[in-house]
């Protein structure tokens, strides 16, 4: 098992294994209507529009994606100016979570943010993704605060999570 960064091929894994962790995981969050209406095709036009936004990077084990990482050297988020980059999305195939994948796509990640120059990353997630929650607290995260965001056509609350990426 390795992590690497990831090239615009890696985009349809990436997108499937979105969509599917997606429905898995927000069920009962974010609407079923929602849920329902994710499709591999859609998924796959918007990430590969955004590949050349931020870095992506993959785990892979002989030749085969299992989770994915989508971070950014910089973060725009009111209130928090000491965070200089953001871990956007990180997302596994749910089959294989809890097996260490996501752990090894975060040191991954912290470590790429840390050795381009960064400090301070910060993260958010949905106030009812428990799962998640437990996962970014477990590996050392600060909760740091709230906000209220539109997600699927309606108001979520999510929190964030910061890092000191110097301190590890």
């Amino acid at each position: 098992m390795k992590v690497r960064y990831a090239k615009f091929e890696d985009m349809k894994a990436i997108s499937e294994i979105a969509t599917d962790s997606m429905k898995i995981t927000y069920k009962g969050i974010l609407s079923d209507e929602y849920l329902n209406s994710l499709s591999y095709e859609e998924a796959h036009q918007k990430y590969e529009s955004r590949f050349d936004k931020g870095f992506w990077c993959v785990c892979e084990n002989e030749g085969e994606i299992l989770g994915y990482s989508w971070f950014d050297t910089k973060q725009e988020e009111e209130g928090y100016p000491e965070y200089d980059c953001e871990l956007i999305a990180i997302y596994i195939k749910p089959e294989l979570k809890g097996k260490g994948i996501g752990k090894e796509i975060f040191n991954f990640v912290t470590n790429e943010l840390k050795n381009k120059g960064k400090r301070k990353m910060i993260l958010w997630v949905l106030e009812n993704n428990l799962p998640s929650i437990g996962f970014y607290k477990k590996i050392g995260g600060k909760l740091l605060g709230k906000k209220e965001k539109e997600r699927a056509g309606e108001i979520h609350t999510e929190i964030s999570f910061g890092y000191d990426l110097l301190v590890k």
